[in-house]
């Protein structure tokens, strides 16, 4: 066997054991990453307390919100619903899209653009 030869074994080895540390490093770093995932609680898996803006009475069409007729209240949601009201000085003062019966909940939809409000 010559110099060249035993030069390329060596090499084509070195680079072999390479290929071969990195791809099971890459393994276990996945294993471990995935089991991490799959013990995690999952977003949405569980329902979620949030406060919201409750209506005390109706709210005829057009008409304005006022903090007599709403209230803070909290509740259980399966998911999260980024266009409700939090909090009665939010939404305080504003106008309403439509009518907003007795029980439901404020939401960004349900009220007028501050732009667009009619006085």
């Amino acid at each position: 066997m010559s110099a060249s030869s035993k030069q390329l074994m060596i090499t084509m080895g070195a680079l072999g054991t390479f290929i071969v540390t990195t791809g099971v490093g890459y393994y276990v770093g996945f294993s471990q990453t995935w089991n991490a995932f799959k013990t995690q609680p999952l977003i949405g898996g569980a329902p979620i307390e949030l406060q919201v803006v409750k209506v005390l009475k109706d709210i005829p069409a057009y008409g304005r919100i006022d903090g007599d007729i709403v209230e803070e209240a909290r509740m259980y949601v399966p998911g999260v619903y980024s266009d409700f009201y939090g909090f009665v000085s939010d939404c305080a003062g504003r106008q309403v899209k439509w009518t907003l019966k007795k029980g439901t909940y404020v939401s960004r939809h349900d009220l007028m653009p501050v732009a667009a409000e009619v006085k």
